[in-house]
C-alpha cells in the first residue's frame, strides 16, 4: 500500500489551504455575496411665503408612496401651490393643485379633483412609523388607498391618526417655519435632492442649485433630465437635482 512521506502531505495540506483561501476571497467579492449598500432617503426642500423647510421620505418604509411623491415633484406640480387646510396647533396640509387658482378657492381640498388624477393605490403603513410633531402623512378621504398628492404635517403627536393616515416622511429642519405657515401661504418651489450620486463628492444641503426653469402652468408639466446616470449612479456623497431625482 502506498504511503504518503510527510513531505508530500504537507505540500497537499498547503495546497488545499491556498484554493479553499481562494475560493472564499472571490466569493466575498462577488456581486451576489456583496452586502448591498443602504440607500439613502431622499429630501425635499420647500420654499414658502414663511421661509424654507427640509423634509426627508422613508423610502424603505414606503418605496411606492415615497416614489409616487417624488414623481409628482420632478413634475413641478407642487410649485406655487398654497395651504389648503390648517388647524392650529394640530396640522399644515397642502397639494390640491386647483390653489394656484384663487377664483376656485371654494374647491381647495374638496371633492375628488385637485390631485395627479393617479392615486397611489396601497397603504404602506409601518409600525414603527407614528404621527408626531414634524411627520408627513397622505392625506385621504376615507380610504387610505386613494392616497395621492395631498400631504400633511403634524403641529402635535396625534395618537388617534396612526393606522388610519400613512406615514412616509419627517420634516427634518426649518419646524419653526411650518408653525407659521397660514392659509393662503404659498408653497414656492419644491426642490428635490438625492444622496449617495457617485463621482459628485460630497455636497451638503446648502449646495442645492437654483432651477433653470420657469415655474409652469397647472397642465404643462416638463421633467429635467436626471443628473444621476449610469455612468454616474446614487452610491456615495451627494448629487443634489432640484425637481430632478
Amino acid at each position: 500500500m502506498f504511503e504518503p512521506s510527510a513531505r508530500f502531505t504537507n505540500q497537499w495540506v498547503v495546497g488545499m489551504v491556498a484554493v479553499l483561501a481562494l475560493s472564499v476571497a472571490a466569493a466575498a467579492q462577488s456581486p451576489s455575496a456583496a452586502k448591498p449598500e443602504a440607500a439613502e432617503n431622499p429630501g425635499l426642500l420647500f420654499a414658502t411665503d414663511k421661509g424654507t423647510f427640509e423634509m426627508e421620505l422613508f423610502a424603505a418604509d414606503a418605496p411606492k408612496s415615497v416614489a409616487h411623491i417624488v414623481r409628482l415633484v420632478k413634475k413641478y406640480f407642487y410649485n406655487n401651490q398654497r395651504v389648503h387646510r390648517l388647524e392650529a396647533g394640530s396640522l399644515v396640509q397642502f397639494g390640491d393643485v386647483r390653489t394656484r387658482d384663487m377664483t376656485r378657492r371654494a374647491e381647495w381640498g374638496r371633492g375628488g379633483g385637485g390631485g395627479s388624477g393617479r392615486p397611489i393605490g396601497v397603504a404602506e403603513f409601518s409600525k414603527g412609523l407614528t404621527h408626531t410633531r414634524g411627520s408627513v402623512g397622505l392625506a385621504h378621504s376615507g380610504d387610505p388607498t386613494s392616497a395621492d398628492s395631498q400631504l400633511f404635517i403634524g403641529l402635535r403627536a396625534h395618537s388617534e391618526w396612526n393606522g388610519k393616515y400613512v406615514v412616509i416622511g419627517r420634516v427634518v429642519s426649518g419646524m419653526d417655519v411650518v408653525s407659521k405657515l397660514q392659509l393662503e401661504d404659498r408653497i414656492k418651489k419644491v426642490t428635490l435632492k438625492w444622496a449617495r450620486c457617485k463621482g459628485r463628492g460630497p455636497r451638503a444641503v446648502s449646495g442645492i442649485r437654483e432651477d433653470p426653469l420657469p415655474l409652469l402652468g397647472q397642465n404643462n408639466f416638463r421633467v429635467s433630465p436626471d443628473p444621476c446616470t449610469a455612468t454616474s449612479p446614487r452610491t456615495s456623497g451627494y448629487c443634489s437635482t432640484n425637481a430632478a431625482g
